[in-house]
């Protein structure tokens, strides 16, 4: 299936719903592992690559401080997840915070794709509910299972987490 179903009077590429469906879940999903990491992603290619925020509601991701904030919360977490205090992603809080950041990140994508914000931030919020349940239940397997290390295996998902966001807004 193409990704660009068509162009607008304008010549503005209009992008197939289907597929940004699938890349705001993956921006979802990413959120669920690493909640900063697809923040930090959309709000730099809101900032250099999609002039269509700038008529939402989600113009703020166009700021640069907004993208440097974003990339020093996601710098920051990659630290914070490594550490034993750090509370399980499946609390109400981490989880929360994954639901709103997968939301907001695919709300994102579908308004620079000109498709429909709502859905996209549902399917956003979708996918960091089971990449969040998916990465807790793969980390913990290999950890405790196959006795891998622990920094090993999360410093895996940090890799993933961030290959699958900047994959997701590059699609654009």
């Amino acid at each position: 299936m193409p990704l660009i179903l068509s162009r607008d009077a304008h010549g503005s590429k209009i992008y197939t719903p289907a597929m940004l469906i699938v890349f705001g879940f993956l921006l979802g999903a990413a959120a669920g592992m690493r909640s900063m990491t697809p923040m930090a992603a959309v709000a730099w290619a809101a900032q250099l690559r999609w002039p269509q925020l700038h008529q939402t509601g989600l113009a703020f991701l166009t700021a640069p401080l907004t993208a440097y904030i974003f990339t020093a919360c996601a710098a920051l977490e990659l630290v914070f997840d490594k550490l034993p205090f750090t509370p399980s992603r499946l609390g109400a809080g981490p989880l929360g915070a994954r639901i709103l950041f997968g939301g907001l990140a695919a709300a994102a994508l579908c308004a620079a794709g000109q498709q429909s914000i709502p859905i996209g931030a549902v399917v956003g919020a979708v996918g960091g509910v089971a990449g969040a349940f998916a990465g807790y239940h793969v980390r913990h397997y290999f950890t405790a299972s196959l006795k891998a290390p622990a920094l090993l295996i999360a410093l895996a998902e940090d890799a993933l987490a961030i290959g699958i966001a900047i994959f997701a807004v590059t699609r654009l």
